[in-house]
Parts: C-alpha cells; structure tokens; sequence
C-alpha cells in the first residue's frame, strides 16, 4: 500500500468522524447500543487510544498518555453512566490532533521501491514440474477425462 492511499483513507476516515459527531453531546456520547456494544464515547476514545500506537510508529508523540486510555482499551470495562468517560468534545479535538500528526507523518513517507521478480524458467522450476506431475496423474486418473482422449 502507497503513502497515497493510508492518507486517503485517513482522511476518509476523519471526513466520517466529523460528519456523524458534528450536533452530538457529551451525554449522547454516552447512550449504550442495544442488545450489546460499546458507547461512542468509548468507541471514539478507543479510535484515538489505538492511534497512538500509530504514531509511535511514525516517530510522534502520542495524544494520550498510558494512564488516559486505559479507560478506552479493549476488555476494559463499560463506562458506567459516564463516570470515567472523558468529555466528548475532548475526545474529538484529541481525535483531530491525531489526524494532524499522523497526516504529517503520511506526507513524510515515500513509496516502497517496487520489489524485481526473478524470471524462473518453468521447465526448471521445482514447483512448476511437481504441480504439472500432480495435474497430469491426477487427470489420467479421471474416467471423465480418460473418455474425452479417445
């Protein structure tokens, strides 16, 4: 995958958190799905959890400190009427800081130099002989495929 098309899907990514978060609340973060599932408070403070380890990669800083997304790693428990829940907007500009640093980091890398292929010789290459045997015993084996021969 090229630099080009993690950013794109970065920023697809972001484009999507924004529009689907834009007139929510604190307290909207907060109402649990049904049957099961986490909150969006905890899903979205999971998101920016998950990309510090992004960063790191990249050589940033992370948004969050061990400590502070311990509420929003995964088997961590429910946040319970919002007590451990960081307030929603917070999330969401940590969120975009996020998006900043690692977007910064995409502009930064270049592409993988594209990898050469030895041409290997079918009639020398050990795979090829073994999958040609293979097909062939396989075939004279088969009644069907005995009957179109003669």
């Amino acid at each position: 995958m090229e630099p080009k098309d993690l950013t794109r899907l970065f920023e697809i990514n972001a484009y999507v958190v924004k529009e689907n978060t834009k007139e929510l609340t604190h307290e909207d973060s907060l109402i649990l799905p049904h049957p099961g599932g986490n909150c969006l408070n905890w899903v979205m403070g999971h998101i920016v959890a998950s990309r510090n380890l992004i960063l790191n990669l990249v050589g940033k800083q992370p948004i969050w400190s061990e400590e502070e997304t311990k509420p929003y790693t995964r088997g961590s428990e429910p946040l319970a009427k919002g007590d451990d829940a960081r307030q929603f907007d917070s999330i969401l500009a940590d969120f975009a800081k996020s998006q900043e640093q690692i977007m910064s980091a995409l502009s930064n890398l270049t592409s993988p130099k594209p990898r050469t292929k030895k041409k290997r010789s079918v009639k020398n290459c050990p795979s090829c002989i073994f999958t040609r045997l293979t097909i062939s015993v396989k075939l004279d084996s088969c009644a069907v495929w005995q009957e179109k021969r003669e």
